[in-house]
Protein backbone atom coordinates (compact mmCIF):
# COMPACT_ATOMS: atom_id res chain seq x y z
CA UNK A 1 0.00 0.00 0.00
CA UNK A 2 2.69 2.49 0.97
CA UNK A 3 4.75 1.65 -2.10
CA UNK A 4 1.83 2.23 -4.45
CA UNK A 5 1.09 5.63 -2.93
CA UNK A 6 4.74 6.65 -3.10
CA UNK A 7 4.86 5.92 -6.83
CA UNK A 8 1.79 8.12 -7.34
CA UNK A 9 3.26 11.13 -5.58
CA UNK A 10 3.16 14.44 -7.38
CA UNK A 11 6.37 16.23 -6.47
CA UNK A 12 6.91 19.98 -6.67
CA UNK A 13 10.39 21.50 -6.90
CA UNK A 14 11.78 25.03 -6.91
CA UNK A 15 15.31 26.44 -6.79
CA UNK A 16 16.40 29.85 -5.52
CA UNK A 17 19.96 30.91 -6.20
CA UNK A 18 21.82 34.04 -5.11
CA UNK A 19 25.40 35.30 -5.34
CA UNK A 20 26.44 36.05 -1.73
CA UNK A 21 30.22 36.42 -1.25
CA UNK A 22 30.21 35.83 2.54
CA UNK A 23 26.85 34.34 3.49
CA UNK A 24 25.66 34.64 7.08
CA UNK A 25 23.16 32.48 8.92
CA UNK A 26 20.58 35.20 8.27
CA UNK A 27 21.29 34.97 4.53
CA UNK A 28 20.85 31.18 4.65
CA UNK A 29 17.54 31.45 6.49
CA UNK A 30 16.27 34.12 4.08
CA UNK A 31 17.00 32.14 0.92
CA UNK A 32 15.66 29.00 2.57
CA UNK A 33 12.39 30.76 3.37
CA UNK A 34 12.13 32.16 -0.15
CA UNK A 35 12.50 28.67 -1.64
CA UNK A 36 9.94 27.29 0.82
CA UNK A 37 7.37 29.93 -0.09
CA UNK A 38 7.99 29.37 -3.81
CA UNK A 39 7.34 25.63 -3.66
CA UNK A 40 4.21 26.13 -1.52
CA UNK A 41 2.88 28.60 -4.11
CA UNK A 42 3.43 25.86 -6.70
CA UNK A 43 1.06 23.56 -4.81
CA UNK A 44 3.14 21.74 -2.18
CA UNK A 45 1.65 21.35 1.29
CA UNK A 46 3.72 23.16 3.94
CA UNK A 47 4.26 20.01 6.04
CA UNK A 48 5.79 18.16 3.08
CA UNK A 49 8.40 20.77 2.16
CA UNK A 50 12.09 19.93 2.49
CA UNK A 51 14.87 22.38 1.66
CA UNK A 52 18.51 21.66 0.92
CA UNK A 53 20.93 24.58 0.92
CA UNK A 54 24.22 24.43 -0.98
CA UNK A 55 27.15 26.87 -0.81
CA UNK A 56 29.68 27.13 -3.64
CA UNK A 57 32.68 29.03 -2.27
CA UNK A 58 34.37 29.31 -5.66
CA UNK A 59 31.44 31.08 -7.32
CA UNK A 60 29.98 32.63 -4.11
CA UNK A 61 26.62 31.12 -5.03
CA UNK A 62 24.11 30.01 -2.41
CA UNK A 63 21.41 27.70 -3.72
CA UNK A 64 18.25 26.55 -1.91
CA UNK A 65 16.48 23.55 -3.43
CA UNK A 66 12.95 23.07 -2.11
CA UNK A 67 10.84 20.00 -2.77
CA UNK A 68 7.38 19.07 -1.58
CA UNK A 69 4.33 17.08 -2.55
CA UNK A 70 0.74 17.91 -3.32
CA UNK A 71 -2.25 17.31 -1.03
CA UNK A 72 -3.21 14.10 -2.81
CA UNK A 73 0.24 12.65 -2.27
CA UNK A 74 0.41 13.49 1.41
CA UNK A 75 -2.68 11.63 2.56
CA UNK A 76 -2.18 9.84 5.86
CA UNK A 77 -1.17 6.20 5.76
CA UNK A 78 -2.58 4.40 8.77
CA UNK A 79 -0.13 1.54 8.89
CA UNK A 80 3.30 2.17 10.37
CA UNK A 81 6.12 -0.35 10.62
CA UNK A 82 7.44 -1.42 13.99
CA UNK A 83 11.08 -2.02 14.89
CA UNK A 84 11.06 -5.67 13.82
CA UNK A 85 9.56 -4.84 10.41
CA UNK A 86 11.98 -1.97 9.92
CA UNK A 87 14.89 -4.26 10.81
CA UNK A 88 13.77 -6.78 8.21
CA UNK A 89 13.64 -4.03 5.58
CA UNK A 90 17.14 -2.84 6.53
CA UNK A 91 18.52 -6.39 6.38
CA UNK A 92 16.94 -6.92 2.97
CA UNK A 93 18.45 -3.66 1.74
CA UNK A 94 21.90 -4.76 2.93
CA UNK A 95 21.56 -8.30 1.61
CA UNK A 96 22.24 -9.45 5.15
CA UNK A 97 20.84 -11.93 7.63
CA UNK A 98 18.43 -10.55 10.20
CA UNK A 99 20.84 -11.47 13.02
CA UNK A 100 23.66 -9.41 11.46
CA UNK A 101 21.74 -6.15 11.74
CA UNK A 102 21.58 -4.06 14.92
CA UNK A 103 19.56 -1.01 15.91
CA UNK A 104 21.90 1.97 16.32
CA UNK A 105 19.41 4.74 17.04
CA UNK A 106 15.72 5.58 16.83
CA UNK A 107 13.25 8.42 17.20
CA UNK A 108 9.49 8.68 16.75
CA UNK A 109 10.06 8.91 12.99
CA UNK A 110 13.16 6.85 12.19
CA UNK A 111 14.99 3.61 12.89
CA UNK A 112 18.73 3.57 12.13
CA UNK A 113 20.31 0.15 11.64
CA UNK A 114 23.90 -0.92 11.15
CA UNK A 115 25.84 -4.01 10.11
CA UNK A 116 29.53 -4.47 10.75
CA UNK A 117 30.92 -6.03 7.59
CA UNK A 118 34.44 -6.04 6.10
CA UNK A 119 35.69 -3.61 8.77
CA UNK A 120 32.94 -1.16 7.88
CA UNK A 121 29.56 -0.34 9.39
CA UNK A 122 26.80 -0.21 6.80
CA UNK A 123 24.03 2.24 7.67
CA UNK A 124 20.36 2.18 6.77
CA UNK A 125 17.76 4.74 7.86
CA UNK A 126 14.20 3.40 7.71
CA UNK A 127 11.26 5.71 8.34
CA UNK A 128 8.05 4.70 10.12
CA UNK A 129 6.25 4.21 6.80
CA UNK A 130 8.72 1.51 5.83
CA UNK A 131 10.90 3.37 3.34
CA UNK A 132 14.69 3.11 3.36
CA UNK A 133 15.59 6.79 3.29
CA UNK A 134 19.39 6.56 3.54
CA UNK A 135 21.98 3.97 2.55
CA UNK A 136 25.68 4.40 3.33
CA UNK A 137 28.48 1.85 3.32
CA UNK A 138 30.55 3.07 6.26
CA UNK A 139 29.30 5.35 8.99
CA UNK A 140 28.09 6.11 12.50
CA UNK A 141 24.80 7.21 14.04
CA UNK A 142 24.04 8.81 17.39
CA UNK A 143 20.94 10.16 19.09
CA UNK A 144 21.34 13.57 20.68
CA UNK A 145 19.39 16.75 21.35
CA UNK A 146 19.01 19.66 18.98
CA UNK A 147 21.39 21.59 21.23
CA UNK A 148 24.01 18.83 21.17
CA UNK A 149 23.87 18.00 17.45
CA UNK A 150 26.68 20.32 16.42
CA UNK A 151 29.12 18.84 18.95
CA UNK A 152 28.30 15.30 17.79
CA UNK A 153 28.65 16.31 14.13
CA UNK A 154 32.03 17.94 14.81
CA UNK A 155 33.32 14.73 16.41
CA UNK A 156 32.13 12.68 13.42
CA UNK A 157 33.65 15.21 11.02
CA UNK A 158 37.06 14.56 12.56
CA UNK A 159 36.72 10.83 13.25
CA UNK A 160 35.35 9.89 9.82
CA UNK A 161 37.74 11.96 7.69
CA UNK A 162 39.83 9.85 5.28
CA UNK A 163 43.40 10.86 4.41
CA UNK A 164 45.02 9.64 1.20
CA UNK A 165 48.44 11.02 0.33
CA UNK A 166 47.90 14.77 0.50
CA UNK A 167 44.12 14.53 0.05
CA UNK A 168 41.56 14.78 2.84
CA UNK A 169 38.15 13.33 2.09
CA UNK A 170 35.60 14.94 4.39
CA UNK A 171 32.68 12.81 5.56
CA UNK A 172 29.05 13.48 4.76
CA UNK A 173 26.82 14.46 7.68
CA UNK A 174 23.07 13.89 7.93
CA UNK A 175 20.49 15.02 10.48
CA UNK A 176 17.23 13.18 11.13
CA UNK A 177 14.96 16.08 12.06
CA UNK A 178 11.38 15.08 12.69
CA UNK A 179 10.24 13.03 9.72
CA UNK A 180 12.94 14.16 7.31
CA UNK A 181 16.64 13.69 6.70
CA UNK A 182 18.70 16.79 5.98
CA UNK A 183 21.94 16.01 4.16
CA UNK A 184 25.19 17.94 4.26
CA UNK A 185 27.12 16.23 1.50
CA UNK A 186 30.26 17.32 -0.31
CA UNK A 187 31.18 20.19 2.02
CA UNK A 188 34.71 21.52 1.77
CA UNK A 189 35.19 22.58 5.40
CA UNK A 190 33.60 22.53 8.83
CA UNK A 191 32.65 26.22 8.63
CA UNK A 192 30.18 25.40 5.86
CA UNK A 193 28.84 22.53 7.93
CA UNK A 194 28.32 24.79 10.95
CA UNK A 195 26.54 27.48 8.95
CA UNK A 196 24.14 25.08 7.24
CA UNK A 197 23.49 23.06 10.39
CA UNK A 198 22.87 26.14 12.49
CA UNK A 199 20.34 27.40 9.95
CA UNK A 200 18.40 24.12 10.21
CA UNK A 201 18.71 23.67 13.97
CA UNK A 202 17.68 27.25 14.72
CA UNK A 203 14.19 26.38 13.50
CA UNK A 204 13.71 23.78 16.26
CA UNK A 205 13.70 23.61 20.05
CA UNK A 206 17.00 22.90 21.78
CA UNK A 207 15.56 19.86 23.55
CA UNK A 208 14.20 18.22 20.37
CA UNK A 209 15.60 14.77 19.61
CA UNK A 210 17.96 14.57 16.65
CA UNK A 211 19.87 11.67 15.09
CA UNK A 212 23.26 12.62 13.64
CA UNK A 213 24.64 10.29 10.98
CA UNK A 214 28.17 10.55 9.61
CA UNK A 215 29.50 8.57 6.64
CA UNK A 216 32.98 8.15 5.23
CA UNK A 217 33.90 9.04 1.68
CA UNK A 218 36.57 6.56 0.66
CA UNK A 219 37.45 6.49 -3.04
Amino acid sequence: MSLQIDKMKTLVRDVVERVIPSPTQSDILEIRQEATEAVIKSGATPSSVEVQVEIDQQTSKVRAIATGSTEIATQDIAKKVDEAEAKALAAQSMGAEHTEVALLAKTEDFFIFGRHHNDKTEIRAVDKKGFVKLQREDGLAKVTSNGGARTVADTMWDDLAVFKSDIKLNPDIYLCLGGRIVDFEGLSDSNQLHMLMDAELSLRQGSDTVIVIGAKNDL
